[in-house]
């Protein structure tokens, strides 16, 4: 199975994590799921993975993921799909990541946000 990824942007001053590594993390955790068919055991996992990987980095920070997927069952590539969030923090404690991965085998993408809060 091929799969893309990208890091699509983010809204940090300072990150708790290393976003390269928690990059990897995701891409890996998605090639390992390469064969389930079921949309909500892959999106448990990455969620899991995730929640798993930043809690042993840092327990300053709550921690929000949200996973969005997008399946497209023709060859239509003009698609835009667009997410606005808003939150109240400090800028130089708090933030967000958007990332970007896509399942070639069942042509479905998945759209990761991670939010870290300092308590």
């Amino acid at each position: 199975m091929a799969s893309n990824f990208d890091i699509k942007d983010g809204k940090v001053e300072i990150s708790p994590f290393d976003t390269t590594e928690l990059s990897k993390l995701l891409k890996d955790t998605l090639e390992n799921l390469k064969d389930k068919e079921n949309d909500g055991t892959i999106k448990k996992e990455l969620k899991n993975t995730i929640l798993s990987k930043l809690n042993q980095n840092s327990s300053q920070y709550k921690y929000i993921i949200s996973i969005t997927t997008l399946t497209t069952k023709s060859d239509a590539n003009d698609i835009t799909i667009t997410n606005e969030v808003g939150a109240l923090w400090s800028p130089k404690k708090d933030g967000l990541l958007n990332f970007q991965l896509l399942n070639d085998a069942t042509n479905t993408q998945y759209f990761v946000t991670v939010f870290f809060i300092f308590k």
